[in-house]
């Protein structure tokens, strides 16, 4: 998973037949939509967002700036649920669907953008929506505890061993994930 929160809220991801997918759960139904049937080249930074419309019940995903969405399920009034669990990034639960890559600049907006805002995000790469729940930039380098910049204090914890880059799409630093058993747990839970 690129970011998930556990059993209850939302998971973004990487399918095994290489699609991007999107997920937003809750106790009465899962809307779903996946983006791209293949990833990118290698190497190369990729900008990704879902974004979902608790009005319209539809759920977007974006990359690079571009509603890629393939199939969209709708579920009216699907909200994902105010639990304790929390975020992970990199992996979802327990390690489970481990992403391997670089993940750079990630946050947590709780309002839906509309496809000019994503847009927008994508061609400024800054973080300049409000209102802002969580983000790590990932810049710190050095240590295991990746910083929430929002004023929130989501700070986050490795869990197993993803390591620090210098190479980075945005700002000093990434986070590398070896797509085995790495993540980044938030604390406290992202609501």
């Amino acid at each position: 998973a690129i970011i998930s929160k556990y059993y209850s809220s939302f998971i973004m991801r990487v399918t095994t037949t290489d699609q991007y997918f999107c997920e937003m759960a809750s106790v009465s139904a899962a809307p779903w939509v996946y983006g791209l049937t293949a990833l990118g080249t290698e190497g190369e930074w990729h900008h990704h967002a879902c974004v979902y419309d608790k009005d319209t019940g539809v759920l977007k995903y974006y990359m690079d700036g571009v509603d890629v969405s393939g199939v969209d399920s709708v579920a009216i009034g699907c909200e994902p649920s105010a639990s304790a669990a929390q975020v992970n990034l990199g992996a979802h639960a327990g390690g489970s669907w481990p992403f391997g890559g670089a993940l750079d600049e990630m946050f947590v907006i709780s309002s839906d953008l509309s496809a000019t805002e994503i847009a927008q995000l994508y061609n400024s790469q800054k973080n300049e929506h409000a209102p802002l729940v969580a983000y790590w930039a990932f810049d710190e380098g050095s240590g295991t505890t990746p910083v929430d910049s929002s004023g929130n204090n989501y700070h986050a914890e490795f869990g197993n061993n993803p390591s620090w880059t210098a190479a980075s799409k945005v700002g000093s630093g990434a986070l590398n994930f070896d797509g085995n058993n790495d993540y980044v747990a938030a604390y406290p839970s992202i609501d």
